[in-house]
């Protein structure tokens, strides 16, 4: 496949958009057009990296940084007051918030996304889209409409080695 245009879709969180706007500017070093679809709050991070930027709504649940001082809807920030206190509780306690809380997370609005995304397709005509596996709404969209696209599994940013350590050796 010839790849001229790629779409990178990321849902609206800090710890996501960061690995998937390195893989869009390597797209963008290789000659290949790149857009990162995503919310507002990250568009200006977006293009300064000289990246296009489409809107595309994946999630009410958004982190732009520190979750704490994201400016978000009253419900997603009781969701996070609450998982936040599970975590003082430990991990089994997280791990069945978190569970509660991926169908609002991962299955936002799956119609409107589908438009979004179909709306985006007919402005930027892109050979091939990258859906970030957070977003099951837009892997579901870009498989309803038979678009082109490949799953972007990324791992939690604490997992991603800085300096010389080793993917997967746990730090001291």
């Amino acid at each position: 496949m010839n790849v001229r245009k790629v779409v990178l879709i990321s849902p609206p969180f800090y710890s996501q958009l960061l690995p998937t706007l390195e893989l869009a500017c390597a797209f963008l070093a290789e000659g290949v057009e790149a857009t990162v679809a995503c919310s507002d709050d990250f568009k200006e991070k977006i293009t300064s990296r000289g990246v296009r930027f489409q809107r595309l709504v994946t999630s009410s649940n958004i982190n732009t940084g520190i979750a704490q001082k994201t400016d978000q809807p009253d419900e997603e920030r009781r969701r996070l007051d609450i998982f936040l206190e599970a975590t003082k509780k430990g991990p089994i306690e997280t791990l069945l918030v978190q569970t509660r809380d991926r169908m609002l997370d991962m299955l936002h609005d799956p119609e409107g996304i589908r438009d979004q995304v179909r709306r985006i397709r007919d402005l930027v005509r892109p050979d091939l889209w990258v859906s970030n596996q957070l977003s099951y709404g837009s892997t579901l969209a870009l498989y309803c409409l038979g678009l082109p696209f490949i799953s972007l599994c990324l791992p939690h940013p604490h997992t991603v080695p800085g300096g010389k350590k080793i993917y997967g050796v746990p730090s001291t």
